[in-house]
């Protein structure tokens, strides 16, 4: 009797210490399922990845640096009096991820997102089973900017919270194993709080993903051209970020009549405050800065240390008047700006405009006598960017008639002429039958 009720108690201490346990773990269960986690086992331990997205207008060239990322211990199996027991990611706790100018992709909408990744917990050693939790957040300034007038690069300020859960191997208890990792993102992009929802750290993104969804976004902008101050330094092409010039050709054609142009222009969707203008200088082919009232309306003119300039709107069309061998000098548009550059027809000239971008090839582009020409879209890259205007008046015989016309008028004279022949003959031929 004494033995059944031994074994009875036995079963019951057994019993009770089991669900003990249970409770004992129900923290980090409750935590293991609001993490979204990703499983192994103990051939294929869990894995977690780091992903940076660097996203840069097109015609940018990717900038050489390295961002970091910290790894700070918030607890261990709940415990956050205890944290710095956890192991480091790597030797202090950072991670890098590296860039450089043959880092690219294909842009979509003028904007190159280029993501990288990395693994999290590769190399760690973890001192024993239990839960492990970290706070993960970028480093900010890790790229060096030398002029902050001309480079911009935004931080993430994301922040997650990343759990891994180790176990002992069931063959060997002196050997552990990542069995399952959660992730959750405790602040967005911006800083504002997070939702706290869950996040796949998948490496390669797992299931209908490319890259781990543990990513950090950072925004670049740089100013093109030469880096310059001078519109009228005839030294350096590249002073100017982009330039819209005016010619005529053609023994009548006017050289002191103002040729009015609509300019829109767009920033790139990378900048984190758009401005409501870029400067405009309006300069003659002897490198002299003109801007006056003859080129824009008074209200759009204003004055630097450059000289005189257009406030060239970036949220409406701006209108510009241009004549012969004046051109429009941007020196502040940042790679990925968009421009548009158009020019409503003027009677009796053909219009053409050459079109550099990123100094690229030229492209042409045409219209008929008296029609409006226009760019299109275009994008400003880092170097030599430029819509050469080109208007052509043809040559006027001393009765107005312009020669180039001629040949259509000698032929319409022609047909009235032998209109006029057939109708006489008609006649006489009518008379005489009479």
């Amino acid at each position: 009797m004494n033995t059944i009720r031994k074994k009875t108690t036995t079963k019951i201490m057994a019993l009770l210490l089991t669900l003990a346990l249970a409770l004992s773990l129900g923290a980090p269960l409750s935590a293991f399922a609001a993490g979204s986690p990703i499983t192994g086992n103990e051939q294929s331990p869990a894995q977690a990845s780091l992903t940076k997205v660097l996203k840069l207008p097109e015609g940018t060239t990717t900038p050489a640096t390295t961002f970091e990322f910290t790894f700070t211990p918030v607890s261990v199996d709940g415990d956050t009096t205890i944290a710095g027991t956890a192991p480091a990611i790597s030797s202090d706790n950072k991670i890098a991820i590296g860039y450089n100018s043959a880092d690219t992709a294909a842009a979509s909408n003028g904007i190159i997102s280029i993501p990288k990744e990395t693994s999290i917990f590769s190399g760690v050693t973890f001192p024993h089973a239990g839960v492990y939790t970290y706070k993960v957040v970028e480093n900010p300034n890790t790229y060096a900017i030398a002029d902050a007038s001309k480079e911009q690069m935004t931080y993430s300020q994301a922040e997650y919270e990343i759990t891994a859960y180790v176990k002992e191997k069931s063959t060997d208890s002196s050997q552990l194993y990542i069995a399952a990792i959660a992730t959750t993102i405790t602040k967005n992009e911006d800083g504002t709080t997070g939702s706290g929802d869950k996040v796949d750290p998948t490496p390669g993104g797992g299931t209908g993903g490319s890259y781990s969804a543990l990513a950090f976004t950072n925004n670049y902008t740089k100013t093109g051209g030469g880096g310059g101050t001078d519109p009228t330094d005839p030294t350096n092409p590249l002073n100017s970020t982009l330039s819209i010039s005016k010619a005529v050709r053609g023994e009548y054609a006017s050289k002191t009549f103002y040729f009015p142009f609509s300019i829109s222009l767009s920033a790139p969707s990378t900048l984190t405050t758009i401005p409501a203008f870029y400067r405009a200088y309006v300069v003659e082919d002897n490198d002299t800065i003109v801007t006056s009232s003859s080129n824009a309306d008074p209200s759009l003119l204003a004055v630097d240390a450059g000289g005189p300039y257009i406030k060239v709107s970036t949220s409406a069309p701006t209108a510009v008047n241009l004549k012969h061998d004046q051109k429009l000098v941007f020196l502040d548009t940042p790679v990925g700006t968009c421009y548009t550059a158009t020019e409503p027809g003027t009677a009796g000239y053909t219009p053409k405009v050459d079109i550099v971008t990123n100094e690229g090839n030229p492209v042409e582009k045409s219209a008929t006598t008296g029609q409006s020409l226009a760019t299109g879209a275009q994008l400003v890259g880092e170097k030599t960017n430029s819509a050469d205007f080109l208007n052509t008046r043809a040559d006027v015989s001393p009765t107005g008639i312009f020669i180039e016309n001629l040949p259509y008028i000698v032929l319409i004279a022609l047909a009235l002429a032998l209109l006029a022949g057939f109708v006489a003959i008609r006649v006489r031929r009518s008379r005489s039958n009479n």
